[in-house]
């Protein structure tokens, strides 16, 4: 996985992040596919009701490029849950489960195809799935610093 990372406020919260962004690969991807997806990290004044939005910015076709972009008063914990979440959209645009039909409000998760505007963010099956799995992972992630006797 290749991150380039844009806007970040320091050295620790860079390598943290690029950390954590690997480590959330390697458990979401798969050897192959972690090897081809670029991530594009910028830290950004987002409006307060957003802690992120992944996007992919290549083609939606075989989404490997994304770009994350990332509300820069976040604290450090629900950076890395919010990473985390993130990361699993990357996932679910990498691995197809989601796609977005391009000059259209609608999106296909899973083979059924869902209208953005007649779906509740809530109640959207892809948002269920990472507000399931993303404080999971990172804990994971956390258990890990603590095996290797890193602070988060």
């Amino acid at each position: 996985m290749q991150i380039r990372t844009e806007g970040i406020p320091d050295k620790e919260t860079r390598r943290l992040c690029k950390q954590a962004l690997k480590f959330y690969g390697k458990e979401l991807l798969g050897p192959r596919l972690f090897k081809n997806i670029k991530i594009h990290l910028v830290f950004e004044d987002l409006p307060n009701k957003f802690n992120a939005m992944c996007n992919w910015t290549d083609d939606n076709h075989t989404c490997r490029e994304f770009l994350i972009s990332v509300n820069k008063k976040l604290n450090r914990k629900t950076l890395l849950i919010t990473l985390s979440h993130e990361m699993i959209h990357v996932k679910q645009f990498a691995k197809r489960e989601l796609k977005d039909y391009l000059c259209s409000d609608k999106v296909k998760w899973k083979g059924e195809v869902y209208c953005l505007k007649e779906t509740e963010y809530w109640s959207s099956p892809w948002e269920k799935e990472a507000y399931e799995n993303d404080t999971i992972l990172y804990k994971k992630f956390k258990q890990l610093q603590k095996e290797n006797d890193v602070c988060i």
